[in-house]
């Protein structure tokens, strides 16, 4: 079986500390099989049409058409990609974050033989569009060394995002700005921001305009985060809206499986497993909620931590994850349903 992988993301400034990049090197490593960057550009910008791959790319999709069996698009949302009317191959697309209700590219969500998303309410989604090959497949982390991870001492309370934004727009919908404020109403508590090396500027600005200077770690460079989540209490990603982050984000897995909370808001799909199984608060995408959140974990940490440390966060091992993907890839050329 000879598989085309795609990605239509911006490129990360850091490939290998991707997430969406680490999956599709797992799934590399166990099927083989090309890789090209359908984002037509060497970084993002938010002004150039998504829907036209550069001229090399298009010339890679052609040839990958003639020798793979099948290609596995991998993208945040579905776009009208016109490259896809050519291939003749079977094409199957992974949504990395919840699909459209109403989907603006349905020509080529006809075109895909299966869609996979991460959570059996994005495959509600996908019904109300009108999609029913679709299934869903948990994203795969490696969740071993983050077992072990001690506690630290309950002071200073610490907390930790690592989901920085790619545009200035993200600070607010991916919970900087409200991280920020909530933080300015507890003087005692202490923050870690693992950040890309996008928008420093911008991050440090706000900081200082919310005279957090000394209060904020601002951590540029790589990092062994079972390390870092030695010294953290809480890992927080609350964003407005589930369009500008995985359902499932690594950060918040890892920090579940070092038995430390997690503050999230309803728009993400680990939510669920949250408020099911009390390993954290989901709380609405406001500085006062999130206080509410943090107040309410603090008070109690111990029982949350306990909580953390017993979800069951099997769904998301590797080895599942390679097994589903075999199931689906087989079923696909052979037009078969995947179940």
């Amino acid at each position: 079986m000879k598989i085309a992988y795609h990605l239509a993301t911006p490129p990360a400034p850091v490939a290998e500390l991707d997430a969406a990049v680490q999956e599709i090197e797992r799934l590399r490593s166990e099927f083989g099989g090309s890789l090209d960057h359908l984002y037509p550009a060497s970084s993002y910008r938010w002004w150039i049409p998504r829907r036209w791959p550069r001229a090399a790319v298009r010339q890679a999709l052609r040839e990958a058409d003639r020798t793979a069996d099948l290609h596995h698009i991998v993208t945040d949302r579905v776009f009208p990609f016109p490259c896809l009317r050519s291939l003749r191959k079977p094409v199957v697309c992974s949504l990395l974050t919840p699909p459209d209700r109403r989907p603006r590219s349905r020509d080529t969500l006809d075109r895909l033989d299966r869609i996979v998303v991460s959570s059996s309410s994005d495959i509600d989604r996908l019904g109300e569009a009108g999609r029913t090959r679709a299934q869903v497949i948990p994203p795969a982390i490696d969740l071993q060394s983050f077992v072990e991870v001690p506690a630290p001492p309950l002071q200073p309370f610490t907390l930790m995002m690592a989901s920085a934004p790619w545009t200035r727009r993200q600070f607010a919908t991916k919970g900087v700005d409200t991280l920020l404020a909530a933080l300015r109403a507890r003087p005692s508590w202490r923050l870690i921001l693992l950040w890309r090396s996008v928008l420093e500027r911008e991050v440090e600005e706000r900081i200082r305009a919310a005279d957090l200077e000394g209060r904020v770690e601002l951590v540029r460079d790589r990092v062994d985060v079972a390390q870092m989540l030695k010294r953290v209490h809480v890992v927080v990603l609350a964003p407005t809206s589930p369009r500008v982050v995985r359902s499932y984000p690594h950060s918040l897995l890892e920090s579940l499986a070092a038995g430390r909370p997690i503050v999230t808001s309803r728009h993400l799909a680990i939510s669920e497993l949250v408020r099911d199984h009390d390993g954290g608060r989901v709380c609405e995408s406001s500085s006062e909620a999130l206080v509410d959140a943090l107040d309410s974990i603090e008070g109690d940490y111990g029982l949350h931590r306990k909580a953390a440390r017993r979800l069951d966060l099997g769904a998301f091992a590797p080895q599942a994850f390679l097994r589903s993907w075999r199931r689906l890839y087989e079923a696909v050329l052979t037009r078969e349903p995947s179940g």
